[in-house]
Protein backbone atom coordinates (compact mmCIF):
# COMPACT_ATOMS: atom_id res chain seq x y z
CA UNK A 1 0.00 0.00 0.00
CA UNK A 2 1.54 3.53 -0.82
CA UNK A 3 0.77 6.16 1.31
CA UNK A 4 -1.87 8.65 1.50
CA UNK A 5 -2.15 10.84 -1.51
CA UNK A 6 -4.85 13.86 -0.95
CA UNK A 7 -6.19 12.15 1.80
CA UNK A 8 -7.13 8.83 0.55
CA UNK A 9 -5.23 5.40 0.55
CA UNK A 10 -4.14 4.10 -2.87
CA UNK A 11 -2.36 1.01 -3.67
CA UNK A 12 -0.62 -0.52 -6.85
CA UNK A 13 -2.79 -2.52 -8.94
CA UNK A 14 -1.06 -4.95 -11.66
CA UNK A 15 -1.89 -4.45 -14.52
CA UNK A 16 -2.33 -0.48 -14.72
CA UNK A 17 0.02 1.57 -16.07
CA UNK A 18 -0.23 3.97 -13.75
CA UNK A 19 0.19 1.70 -10.88
CA UNK A 20 -1.78 3.96 -8.94
CA UNK A 21 -5.77 3.94 -8.38
CA UNK A 22 -7.73 4.72 -5.58
CA UNK A 23 -9.35 1.56 -3.57
CA UNK A 24 -13.26 1.34 -3.29
CA UNK A 25 -14.11 3.72 -5.82
CA UNK A 26 -16.82 3.11 -8.97
CA UNK A 27 -16.22 6.32 -10.84
CA UNK A 28 -17.16 9.24 -9.02
CA UNK A 29 -18.39 7.45 -5.70
CA UNK A 30 -17.10 5.31 -3.30
CA UNK A 31 -17.99 1.54 -3.21
CA UNK A 32 -18.75 0.13 0.14
CA UNK A 33 -18.27 -3.47 -0.46
CA UNK A 34 -15.08 -2.95 -1.65
CA UNK A 35 -13.94 -0.70 1.01
CA UNK A 36 -15.21 -3.61 3.62
CA UNK A 37 -13.39 -6.27 1.41
CA UNK A 38 -10.06 -4.15 1.36
CA UNK A 39 -10.32 -3.99 5.44
CA UNK A 40 -11.46 -7.36 6.00
CA UNK A 41 -8.26 -8.90 3.85
CA UNK A 42 -5.86 -6.38 5.90
CA UNK A 43 -7.46 -7.65 9.36
CA UNK A 44 -7.05 -11.08 8.04
CA UNK A 45 -3.26 -10.15 7.13
CA UNK A 46 -2.45 -8.66 10.71
CA UNK A 47 -4.29 -11.44 12.78
CA UNK A 48 -6.57 -8.60 14.29
CA UNK A 49 -7.99 -5.23 13.19
CA UNK A 50 -7.55 -4.32 17.16
CA UNK A 51 -3.70 -3.59 16.21
CA UNK A 52 -4.56 -1.34 13.12
CA UNK A 53 -7.39 0.98 15.12
CA UNK A 54 -6.71 1.22 18.34
CA UNK A 55 -9.68 2.56 20.38
CA UNK A 56 -8.16 6.04 20.18
CA UNK A 57 -9.55 6.11 16.96
CA UNK A 58 -12.89 5.21 17.11
CA UNK A 59 -13.73 7.06 20.12
CA UNK A 60 -13.83 11.33 20.28
CA UNK A 61 -10.12 12.99 20.94
CA UNK A 62 -9.26 14.15 23.50
CA UNK A 63 -9.76 17.88 23.17
CA UNK A 64 -12.96 17.56 21.78
CA UNK A 65 -14.61 16.09 24.88
CA UNK A 66 -12.56 18.10 26.71
CA UNK A 67 -14.47 21.83 25.07
CA UNK A 68 -17.71 19.88 24.97
CA UNK A 69 -17.11 19.98 29.06
CA UNK A 70 -15.86 23.32 28.96
CA UNK A 71 -18.96 24.37 27.16
CA UNK A 72 -21.71 22.24 29.37
CA UNK A 73 -19.89 23.90 32.79
CA UNK A 74 -19.93 27.02 31.01
CA UNK A 75 -23.91 26.70 30.29
CA UNK A 76 -24.37 25.78 33.94
CA UNK A 77 -23.10 28.13 35.47
CA UNK A 78 -24.60 30.64 33.81
CA UNK A 79 -28.05 28.97 34.21
CA UNK A 80 -27.11 28.76 38.22
CA UNK A 81 -25.86 32.34 38.31
CA UNK A 82 -29.11 33.74 36.48
CA UNK A 83 -31.20 31.44 38.64
CA UNK A 84 -29.84 33.11 42.13
CA UNK A 85 -30.46 36.58 40.90
CA UNK A 86 -33.51 38.56 42.63
CA UNK A 87 -35.80 40.63 39.97
CA UNK A 88 -35.27 44.10 39.82
CA UNK A 89 -38.02 45.07 42.27
CA UNK A 90 -37.78 48.89 41.36
CA UNK A 91 -39.84 47.89 38.74
CA UNK A 92 -42.53 45.79 40.27
CA UNK A 93 -45.28 48.35 39.96
CA UNK A 94 -48.73 48.67 38.35
CA UNK A 95 -51.46 46.73 37.89
CA UNK A 96 -51.32 43.28 39.93
CA UNK A 97 -53.18 39.66 39.49
CA UNK A 98 -53.16 37.26 41.88
CA UNK A 99 -53.34 34.05 40.46
CA UNK A 100 -52.80 30.38 41.27
CA UNK A 101 -50.39 29.09 38.56
CA UNK A 102 -48.42 30.63 35.86
CA UNK A 103 -46.97 33.18 37.98
CA UNK A 104 -44.61 36.40 36.51
CA UNK A 105 -42.82 35.97 40.16
CA UNK A 106 -43.52 34.14 43.71
CA UNK A 107 -43.57 36.25 46.62
CA UNK A 108 -44.05 35.30 50.05
CA UNK A 109 -45.49 38.25 52.63
CA UNK A 110 -43.63 38.98 55.60
CA UNK A 111 -43.91 40.83 59.23
CA UNK A 112 -40.63 41.98 58.96
CA UNK A 113 -36.84 42.32 56.91
CA UNK A 114 -39.04 42.34 53.18
CA UNK A 115 -37.51 42.94 50.23
CA UNK A 116 -40.58 45.19 48.90
CA UNK A 117 -42.50 47.21 51.14
CA UNK A 118 -45.89 47.54 49.15
CA UNK A 119 -48.41 49.93 49.08
CA UNK A 120 -52.11 48.97 47.84
CA UNK A 121 -53.71 51.37 45.86
CA UNK A 122 -56.57 52.25 43.92
CA UNK A 123 -55.47 54.43 41.24
CA UNK A 124 -52.13 55.38 39.57
CA UNK A 125 -49.55 53.21 40.61
CA UNK A 126 -46.52 54.56 39.62
CA UNK A 127 -43.71 54.20 41.91
CA UNK A 128 -42.21 51.44 43.11
CA UNK A 129 -44.00 49.44 45.71
CA UNK A 130 -47.27 50.75 44.55
CA UNK A 131 -49.88 47.79 43.58
CA UNK A 132 -53.13 48.32 42.10
CA UNK A 133 -55.07 44.70 42.42
CA UNK A 134 -56.62 44.15 38.98
CA UNK A 135 -58.71 40.88 37.94
CA UNK A 136 -57.52 41.35 34.36
CA UNK A 137 -54.87 43.09 31.89
CA UNK A 138 -52.26 42.97 34.83
CA UNK A 139 -49.13 44.34 34.62
CA UNK A 140 -47.27 41.65 36.61
CA UNK A 141 -48.86 37.74 38.10
CA UNK A 142 -48.27 37.53 41.81
CA UNK A 143 -48.65 34.14 43.19
CA UNK A 144 -48.54 34.19 47.04
CA UNK A 145 -46.31 31.25 48.52
CA UNK A 146 -44.79 30.34 51.91
CA UNK A 147 -41.96 28.89 50.66
CA UNK A 148 -39.24 29.44 47.71
CA UNK A 149 -40.34 32.69 46.92
CA UNK A 150 -38.37 35.03 44.47
CA UNK A 151 -38.45 37.99 46.52
CA UNK A 152 -40.52 38.54 49.77
CA UNK A 153 -42.71 41.78 50.61
CA UNK A 154 -44.79 44.00 53.31
CA UNK A 155 -47.76 45.61 53.49
CA UNK A 156 -47.39 49.46 54.34
CA UNK A 157 -49.85 52.35 54.59
CA UNK A 158 -46.79 54.90 53.65
CA UNK A 159 -43.28 54.99 52.29
CA UNK A 160 -43.45 51.87 49.92
CA UNK A 161 -40.44 51.12 47.91
CA UNK A 162 -37.53 48.61 47.64
CA UNK A 163 -35.83 47.83 50.87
Amino acid sequence: MRPMRGGRAFHSVPGDKSGVVPWGRKGDEWDSTAIAQHWRNVCALAGSCDTLLPRAAIVAPEPTMSRLLAVLLAAVALTASAADEKPDLAKIRGKIQFVSSFPDYKVKVVDSFADLHVKLVESFPDEPGEWQIVESFPDYKIQLVDSFPDFTIHYVESFPGVR
